[in-house]
């Protein structure tokens, strides 16, 4: 029993003995190597369901993975957009916002250009009612495509959030400030 066993250690310390680096394998322990984090804040406005809309998001990316907060209006009037989630004012035109969070994947990561879409679960305000806001919950979905410098950008940011109240959709042209990566 015991030579089957001293034979099987003695393979096995000769084969890790004899074993040669991976030519061109990436050192993990040096930081420039590492899966890259970047993280971005961005704005934008543009058209909506119901009118204008609004758009504002803070974006990580990890890898594959994304996760996204935004907060995404829609209002009939220009000027009374409730950006700040009905903190500001009254919305009379009866808006409707979300505040979202997202995940999502990247379907284009360059160093230029980036494209991503993500879905998740968010609260959403329908000032229809102006003396009754409603919150109820949604699923918000988001489309990123924007190309980018390595920390400002230019985006069009898609957005929709269904809802048992009051589904609403956009798009908003847009910039974005962070470390594009």
């Amino acid at each position: 029993m015991l030579k089957p066993l001293a034979l099987l250690c003695g393979l096995l310390l000769a084969a890790s003995a004899s074993a040669q680096p991976v030519p061109n394998a990436p050192d993990l322990s040096e930081p420039w190597t590492r899966p890259a984090t970047t993280g971005w804040v961005g704005s934008g406005l543009g058209a909506a369901t119901s009118g204008f809309g609004l758009t504002t998001n803070a974006t990580l990316m990890h890898d594959s993975h994304i996760g996204t907060v935004r907060i995404a209006s829609a209002n009939r009037d220009f000027l009374d957009i409730d950006f700040c989630f009905s903190y500001c004012a009254e919305d009379p035109d009866g808006g409707v916002s979300d505040l979202a969070l997202l995940y999502g994947r990247p379907l284009l990561a360059t160093k230029s250009a980036f494209a991503s879409l993500g879905t998740g679960l968010s609260v959403v305000e329908d000032l229809t009612n102006r003396n009754d806001a409603r919150y109820l919950v949604g699923l918000p979905f988001e489309a990123q495509l924007g190309v980018r410098t390595r920390f400002v950008g230019l985006h069009v940011y898609g957005f929709a959030n269904l809802n048992a109240a009051r589904s609403f959709a956009g798009f908003g042209l847009g910039t974005t400030i962070g470390l594009h990566n």
